[in-house]
């Protein structure tokens, strides 16, 4: 029978006795995690990444396995948890959350009059001043009456008691009621993170005042008011409303990364094209956003088309959507034509049309009422699909992004031998075009001031070619930008962790640990940012001329070749101070015009 010490046990007058297996930050800590809802291998996985040696770790999980594995109690409080993450977030569940808990630290206090019960009345304090929040109908009131009182009330009001009340609980987490609590929160806020971020914006909008934000505002509250199911929708189509709000674009970016759609950067995501493809010798006539051009590996050219299976193919095309190697033309009953272009295959719900004729497959159309009376004549236009669709090919050699914060905006380059050509499309501004560059520093700036992406990586060879020394390191400090962001949000959970349970020598340890590494990496990522030189040739397109150095100036040597700006050498006179350029180092002077030789 394991010993049990007062000041390690929270006795209920129920009978029921909760040990707290040591009084050890490190066994503290793994508790929270438990409390939480999470697996074994995970607290595992969390500790070990926090610094805890794996043999600490996997102790201290054992030790609370065990002291959780024996009694009624235990499988009492998982059960509950698990009851509590099934529950929808309402101002009436978190009303009968708050109230079970003070009744539990209730139960504390009579049982134990130490220090337990010292800190159980001051967490039954903030838990009695949370109460007086809610609305006053909420107490005693039925079923019924708990949903009229529901739809009354201000929908920010929960999440900003939510928020008020994880932030107090803390500091008595230490708790088992408080710690349930804790996770019953930290439950919520996992599956409802959209809206407590809509909330946040909404009370930011609230703050700032002015009639942009009093829109924005009366946006997010209704938002704040819709399903959980609407939620995300009705919020998308409040940000193309609101482009300018800092929140919005948050919150953008956040469902962008939920979503896993972001491949590498904020900016955009990386969507794929497909077009009917006619070839003749090299050169391949290709769709985009509207347009036709052909392309032969060197030039881009907008181009006139008179071929029939071409435009029948594009008809098709647009009945369809495209998802993981599937396109997918809807129904009006729920059987969908797919074609997976992966596995070659063609079906009508469950049925098998891969081997079927274009007349067959016109037939099961019709005897399926896939599109029904008034949309028949689509049936024509999706058997024409399927015969011609060997022409249609997937364009993997262009790049085109769609943008992540402003979804009508679309980029598609494509590299060819002596430059790039860059495809822009703008449904907002109807702008449609398709321009050269010569340059591919030049087209990489354009990208990013359109789209917010940063496409070196895909034009790494032309960036060489040029001698952009500022690229070569593009790859080496993506990865350890990267690194930095992984470091810096570990040391966030440490310090979080620090600041709930103490410093223990382990934190203590990861913490110098990821501080020093930071400042490794940080140190290697200044490293990787070369100032580029121009060469004189780049200076004398700026308007610079040549120039030699009368006498030794500033450091350099009398006869030094130097570059002078040509116009302001013509306008001064010359006693006043030009402006002189080093090209071998790139650094600048001011020196009389006087002490300058330039031979024009």
């Amino acid at each position: 029978m394991q010993k049990l010490i007062e000041s390690q046990t929270q006795v209920y007058t129920n009978g029921q006795v909760d040990p707290q297996y040591r009084n050890n930050n490190l066994h503290m800590l793994t508790s929270q995690f438990f409390s939480s809802g999470k697996s074994d291998a995970q607290v595992l996985a969390i500790l070990c990444g926090m610094g805890v040696p794996q043999p600490w770790a996997l102790q201290a999980i054992e030790e609370y396995n065990l002291s959780k594995g024996g009694g009624c109690c235990g499988c009492e409080g998982q059960n509950e948890q698990k009851n509590d993450i099934k529950m929808q977030f309402t101002l009436t569940e978190l009303y009968e959350k708050v109230t079970k808990t003070l009744e539990k630290l209730q139960e504390m206090k009579e049982a134990d009059a130490g220090r337990v019960s010292y800190t159980a009345n001051n967490a039954m304090t903030v838990l009695e001043d949370t109460l007086k929040q809610f609305p006053v109908a909420l107490k005693n009131a039925d079923l019924q009456m708990c949903e009229e009182v529901e739809k009354s009330a201000n929908p920010a009001l929960k999440f900003s008691i939510a928020k008020s009340l994880y932030n107090q609980s803390t500091l008595y987490s230490w708790l088992n009621p408080m710690t349930e609590m804790i996770g019953y929160l930290d439950n919520f806020y996992d599956n409802a993170k959209l809206a407590f971020k809509v909330n946040e914006a909404y009370e930011a909008a609230k703050k700032r005042g002015g009639s942009l934000y009093e829109k924005l505002g009366t946006d997010l509250y209704n938002v704040l008011s819709e399903s959980a199911e609407n939620m995300k929708n009705k919020f998308l189509a409040i940000s193309t409303k609101h482009p300018w709000s800092p929140e919005c674009k948050s919150i953008l970016e956040d469902i962008a990364k939920e979503q896993q759609i972001v491949h590498e950067q904020r900016g955009g995501k990386i969507v794929k094209l497909f077009s009917p493809i006619l070839t003749e010798g090299n050169t391949h006539t290709f769709h985009l956003a509207g347009r036709d051009y052909t392309f032969d590996g060197k030039k881009v050219k907008e181009a006139h088309i008179n071929n029939v299976q071409y435009f029948n193919v594009l008809e098709g095309l647009k009945l369809c959507s495209y998802k993981n190697g599937m396109f997918t033309i809807s129904s009006q009953n729920e059987n969908d034509l797919t074609i997976n272009i992966d596995e070659g295959t063609i079906n009508i719900g469950d049925i098998d049309l891969t081997n079927a004729s274009v007349i067959e497959i016109h037939e099961a159309l019709l005897g399926t009422n896939f599109f029904g009376y008034r949309d028949a004549y689509k049936i024509d236009i999706v058997c024409k699909l399927i015969e011609s669709f060997d022409i249609v090919a997937e364009m993997d050699q262009f790049l085109s992004i769609n943008s992540l914060i402003h979804p009508s905006l679309f980029l598609t380059m494509i590299s060819v031998e002596e430059g790039v050509y860059v495809h822009r499309l703008n449904g907002g501004m109807q702008l449609n075009e398709m321009k050269y560059y010569s340059s591919a520093s030049e087209a990489c700036q354009i990208v990013k001031e359109f789209i917010n992406y940063d496409v070196s990586s895909y034009l790494v060879e032309q960036l060489e070619k040029e001698g952009n020394t500022l690229i070569r390191q593009q790859e080496n400090r993506k990865k350890i930008q990267e690194m930095v962001e992984f470091l810096e949000g570990k040391k966030k959970e440490i310090t979080a962790s620090i600041t709930k349970v103490g410093e223990t020598p382990e934190l203590k340890e990861a913490l110098e640990l990821i501080d020093a590494e930071i400042t490794l990496k940080e140190k290697e990522l200044q490293e990787t940012f070369i100032t580029e030189k121009k060469s004189k040739g780049q200076y004398l397109n700026d308007g610079y001329v040549e120039a030699q150095l009368k006498k030794s100036v500033a450091g350099l040597k009398k006869g030094t070749e130097i570059m002078v700006n040509a116009e302001e050498y013509a306008s001064l006179g010359d006693d006043e101070l030009v402006d002189i350029i080093n090209p071998k180092t790139g650094k600048s002077h001011y020196i009389k015009k006087s002490e300058v030789n330039v031979e024009f």
